[in-house]
């Protein structure tokens, strides 16, 4: 099949194909437009960020949708976590949203002296993030 992009995981060192051809069969619509931002979940649902339909989806690894999320800005990073939580930054409201292994929206999460801009994000650990700030330059490390 042709790839859009390619997933590389590591470990095991495999990689997966994701097509555009593939299609929303409710909507026979190409499931992808503009992905954007791609993060694997722990599950092995691979999540996409698309710019041009402005939502996230999620596939399992048949590439059959899981979800899809309309919430946070359309061209945000994402990240997820051990407990196959998806964090979504919205850039232009300042908060993270924080979704449930099965895309059901949890809360946002807005540290305490709040964040600008948000952009970049690693998870550290359960607990833990660290989000980088387009506009200051900033890394902020702070729990959630």
């Amino acid at each position: 099949p042709i790839c859009n992009f390619l997933m590389i995981r590591r470990p095991p060192r495999s990689t997966h194909c994701i097509s555009s051809a593939a299609s929303d069969v409710y909507k026979r619509q190409p499931l992808y437009q503009a992905p954007w931002y791609i993060t694997e979940n722990v599950n092995g649902d691979i999540i996409v960020n698309d710019n041009k339909k402005k939502q996230i989806i999620a596939v399992d690894r048949h590439g059959q949708i899981r979800y899809s999320y309309f919430g946070g800005n359309n061209a945000s990073p994402l990240d997820s976590d051990s407990f196959g939580h998806v964090f979504i930054k919205d850039f232009t409201e300042n908060k993270i949203h924080m979704l449930g292994i099965d895309g059901q929206f949890m809360r946002y999460i807005i540290p305490e002296g709040g964040m600008q801009r948000p952009r970049a994000i690693c998870i550290i650990n359960e607990s833990e993030m660290v989000v980088g700030e387009c506009l200051t330059g900033n890394a902020k490390i702070f729990n959630f």
